[in-house]
């Protein structure tokens, strides 16, 4: 193992269109979703040590821990043994669709793989961390990209047109798994629309322009009954719109909801005026991928 930290910073990331579809035998549901990585940071801090595997900084008992159970996945891939310290200064709201500890995750690997030496490819972390979450191949990946199946398989989407966000979360969190079973209880959608939706998706996307080209995509089939559990969902959206936002959308499975501006001015005073009314609120801006730092 190397002997110095590394340094990291884990973005969030923001589903800019998500279609779902039916509940599949190992328990996730089938995506189709246009996914962006977004500038509020984790920052993860891997330090060689010689006490086995420890991490600082999240409130989530070690064998349910993501970012624990991404190092012992490396450990069982590569047959070695790593003993480093982990520290995650929180930023990425929890249970708020942003999937702050899916980011952490691959944060970590990469760290792990830097500091050891280890030189695997991508491809072949991706496939580790398909094993520990479907959000987690995704960090690891550049740039927008489009995510089927239960979001493992990705797809780069560039050329998308240059916008900026303001960004809210309300005082609540939402069980993932309580929204998923509540869009199954409402109906659902079944394969064969997914695969028309997935495909209309990828065929608007060659034809997005400008920032109300981009408007035009927002779409979550999670929205609706995300916001019979959190009214303040719909709230805060109308909030967004009243500001000057060409279009608002709620985050993953909830309860988070971001507006697209054209200017980093207009997100920033959007953003601003979300926290005066007592809501935590960012502006924010899309990134290409983690940020590594030695």
């Amino acid at each position: 193992m190397a002997e110095r930290a590394i340094e990291l910073q884990a973005p969030a990331k923001i589903n800019l269109c998500l279609h779902v579809g039916p509940r599949r035998a190992d328990g996730y549901h089938s995506i189709c979703s246009l996914m962006e990585k977004v500038s509020l940071y984790d920052s993860i801090r891997v330090t060689p040590s010689r006490e086995g595997i420890r991490v600082r900084g999240m409130d989530i008992p070690e064998e349910d821990n993501i970012v624990s159970r991404a190092v012992r996945a490396l450990q069982q891939e590569t047959g070695k043994a790593f003993s480093i310290d982990i520290e995650i200064g929180k930023e990425i709201p929890m249970a708020a669709g942003l999937a702050g500890g899916s980011s952490d995750a691959a944060a970590v690997m990469k760290a792990v793989d830097c500091m050891a030496g280890l030189g695997l490819t991508r491809e072949r972390l991706s496939a580790i961390a398909a094993g520990l979450g479907a959000d987690v191949p995704f960090f690891l990946a550049e740039g927008p990209q489009l995510a089927a199946g239960a979001g493992e398989l990705l797809e780069a989407a560039g050329g998308l047109p240059r916008y900026h966000i303001a960004l809210a979360v309300p005082d609540a969190e939402l069980s993932t798994a309580r929204v998923y079973q509540l869009f199954d209880e409402a109906g659902g959608v079944s394969t064969l629309d997914l695969r028309s939706r997935c495909g209309e998706l990828k065929a608007s996307l060659g034809k997005v322009r400008g920032l109300e080209g981009m408007a035009s995509l927002l779409h979550n089939d999670l929205e609706t009954v995300a916001s019979l559990l959190v009214p303040e969902i719909g709230r805060i959206r109308d909030s967004l719109l009243e500001l000057g936002a060409a279009g608002v959308l709620m985050g993953g499975s909830g309860p988070s909801v971001f507006g697209l501006f054209a200017a980093a001015g207009e997100a920033e005073a959007a953003a601003a005026a979300l926290r005066r009314t007592g809501l935590r609120a960012w502006a924010l801006a899309p990134v290409g991928s983690l940020s590594l730092k030695r």
